[in-house]
């Protein structure tokens, strides 16, 4: 984005040097709240649930009743600003609040970023966009992409073509899936490859993932008919088919395709069938998959509560676990209700995201000990919200190097890390109606392709307020600021730390000209912004 200089406007007096400008698009050193504080914060806004996909069953929370508009001596509250940032007005992605409940000692510095992928849940709600986005672990703004082609699910850093790559899907929703593409994007955060679902279907949200081959592992679901007379259904009701497929990143084509009608009766399902054979059905909900060592893949199903490890060559059905049809014995303790995003971290080690039931305990994260011999399951932690809620759909559970685990909450908005005998560390929050389908620790180095974005604003004491951003340099972590009358002929007049996506640096110059230098932890040039 080219530098521009534009007038002076508004009060008087801008931002003061070093301050962060993230507003609501990011975090400034108010919003790192205490602890007691902030958990009583979280735990009141915690108590409100919303729905997640339309056509999920719940009914819609109430429209609110209109706010009397605030005056012109009324300050404008973060929710209201036009635009959050000077640099890049083009930008206007949702505030992350983050809450560190242990000392700074204790928390760890890496991976160093949390990968959310923002959603408004009710169209038109709020006045922030959807999209992709990188949060330090303090929750400033790194990097922000907004949506292009609809809802985005599933933002996580992967493997492609031997280097690092972040994915994530884009698309629309049906009823409780999706119909849309996977993205990949290399460290310069430009997308360089979109990938289709395969067979004629397109690529469903819940999940897409590259194997250590190579090849694309995806989500999709079609609509069929299937017989739900023992489900005291319809005959043929109208019935919602999911597939797991293996793709070939490069052709788009599937060299592998299971679909749960073939394999599991409807009977399994806890979902209850409608009578009219035009509602729609969906017995399954496939909303996880993982490639597994010995080329079977693990698949999660929430409307069956069962997780299934499936023969990667004829599809068959290895074993259960969970379910009317167990194949384990999974001890009380560990028992799961509507889950998503199981995880095999070891032979003997999977984590899982209880969404639990109405009646059952709370939503969690477990991590459960697997014993293939025994056929057993044990709980080995169970990880718990403070604020206590029940998140009906979505979520994700991440286990770390260091034994630390980190979960993002689905329906709710939020997000935490825990330490491995359960303890909470950091909890951080989307604003109320936004919500994020996984959160997860990543760690990258982005290389923006563009250019610093610099906007030089009149200083009403005298001299010049630089504003200046550089979307997705990780590696950022101070700014220099040159000025002079020519544009060969710039030296340094002011300097300032990295304080967010954007910083405002007063500096005691008139210019006219001005270029921003970003420098990383070493004093090195990483790059320059156009002069203005």
């Amino acid at each position: 984005m080219a530098a521009t200089r534009t007038p002076s406007g508004g009060p008087a007096g801008p931002t003061p040097p070093g301050d962060d400008r993230s507003r609501r698009g990011g975090v400034s050193r108010r919003q790192l709240l205490g602890a007691g504080g902030g958990i009583a914060a979280l735990a009141a806004a915690g108590a409100i649930g919303y729905e997640l996909h339309p056509g999920s069953g719940s009914k819609p929370p109430p429209k609110p009743k209109p706010k009397p508009q605030p005056s012109q001596s009324q300050s404008q509250s973060p929710a209201t600003l036009d635009k959050p940032f000077v640099t890049r007005p083009d930008l206007s992605p949702p505030e992350v609040t983050i809450t560190q409940l242990v000392p700074a000692s204790q928390v760890e510095s890496t991976p160093r970023f949390i990968a959310l992928a923002p959603d408004n849940v009710i169209r038109n709600s709020t006045p922030w966009q959807q999209g992709m986005m990188l949060v330090d672990r303090q929750g400033r703004l790194v990097w922000f992409e907004a949506a292009k082609q609809g809802k985005p699910f599933d933002l996580k850093m992967q493997t492609y073509n031997g280097k690092p790559a972040l994915t994530w899907w884009e698309g629309g929703l049906i009823a409780d899936f999706g119909s849309g593409k996977a993205q990949i994007a290399d460290s310069t955060f430009n997308t360089i490859k979109t990938v289709p679902g395969g067979n004629g279907l397109t690529m469903d949200l819940h999940e897409f993932s590259i194997t250590q081959s190579g090849a694309g592992l995806a989500t999709a679901y079609d609509i069929t008919r299937a017989d739900l007379t023992p489900l005291k259904g319809a005959a043929h009701g109208k019935t919602v088919n999911c597939h797991a497929q293996v793709l070939d990143i490069a052709t788009g084509k599937a060299t592998f395709d299971w679909n749960a009608l073939e394999h599991v009766a409807v009977q399994e399902s806890y979902q209850i069938a409608p009578r009219k054979a035009s509602n729609l059905y969906d017995f399954f909900h496939m909303n996880s998959l993982q490639m597994l060592p010995d080329g079977s893949i693990l698949v999660c199903a929430r409307n069956t509560w069962t997780i299934y490890k499936v023969n990667g060559k004829t599809g068959d059905i290895i074993w259960r676990m969970g379910g009317k049809k167990s194949d384990f014995k999974v001890e009380t303790q560990a028992q799961w209700a509507w889950p998503h995003h199981a995880t095999m971290w070891s032979p003997t080690q999977m984590t899982l995201f209880d969404n639990s039931s109405t009646k059952g305990p709370l939503s969690r994260g477990l991590l459960l000990g697997v014993d293939e011999s025994a056929m057993a399951v044990s709980l080995i932690q169970e990880f718990k919200n403070p604020t206590g809620f029940y998140s009906g759909t979505l979520g994700s559970v991440q286990l770390m190097s260091n034994g630390n685990v980190f979960i993002g909450w689905g329906t709710q908005p939020y997000f935490s890390e825990h330490a491995s005998d359960g303890t909470l560390l950091t909890l951080g929050q989307l604003p109320m109606g936004t919500r994020s389908y996984r959160a997860f620790l990543v760690d990258i180095v982005g290389a923006p392709a563009d250019k610093p974005a610099m906007t030089v604003k009149d200083y009403a004491a005298g001299g010049s307020v630089v504003f200046v951003s550089w979307n997705g340099a990780t590696e950022l972590a101070s700014w220099r600021i040159d000025a002079g009358a020519h544009p060969k002929a710039l030296m340094p007049v002011g300097t300032s730390p990295w304080t967010g996506f954007e910083t405002a640096i007063v500096v005691d110059s008139e210019g006219p000209r001005y270029q921003a230098v970003a420098l990383d932890s070493n004093g090195n040039e990483l790059g320059r912004s156009e002069v203005a």
